[in-house]
């Protein structure tokens, strides 16, 4: 099993299908993908897992806006660079389909949400009720790929396992983030 990543791809046009030609435009995403490719070339039992934006863990992005905002700061998310986050329970159930099934070749272990960073944080801010969040938009300045969001149709069809919207992923497990104080709570 290779976890790899959205960064294999151009970041031009979005909605990466499993089976999309790759081109990355970052270091990272080369890297990526040369292991991708050695590993397929060797004709041994071999499982690519690409995923994006990872959260539910210690530092995730939630994390981060949930600390700025609860502290009362301004926070500042990109709204044109696009993701489909994958959340680490869905990612687990994936890989666990995956393994039972001795699957092999390349899955897109994401959510069903193309969103930016910001409506990422604004979907962060709906969830957990933050009337006074000091939230706003901007863009990037630096040479990243725009849109990396990923298809997961197939992978999803193929394991039977559809990972929920990003509002009910977030809203169903409140508890891995910090509490809110009643001051910023609805």
């Amino acid at each position: 099993l290779f976890l790899s990543s959205d960064y294999v791809f151009q970041g031009d046009a979005g909605n990466y299908k499993e089976a999309a030609p790759c081109h990355p435009t970052t270091a990272y995403g080369q890297q990526k993908l040369i292991v991708e490719r050695r590993l397929l070339d060797l004709n041994a039992v071999v499982t690519v897992i690409r995923a994006a934006s990872i959260f539910g863990v210690r530092g995730d992005f939630p994390s981060t806006v949930l600390d700025s905002l609860l502290r009362q700061d301004d926070f500042y998310a990109f709204d044109d660079l696009i993701t489909t986050p994958t959340f680490i329970g869905d990612l687990v159930a994936i890989l666990t389909r995956i393994i039972d099934r001795r699957a092999t070749g390349v899955f897109h272990a994401v959510g069903p949400d193309a969103v930016s960073r910001l409506v990422f944080a604004e979907t962060i801010v709906q969830v957990f009720g933050l009337m006074n969040a000091n939230l706003y938009g901007g863009s990037c300045d630096t040479a990243r790929p725009r849109n990396l969001s990923l298809n997961n149709e197939v992978t999803c069809k193929y394991l039977n396992y559809y990972p929920d919207r990003l509002a009910a992923t977030l809203n169903l497990n409140q508890s891995l983030w910090p509490s809110i104080p009643n001051v910023m709570q609805k």
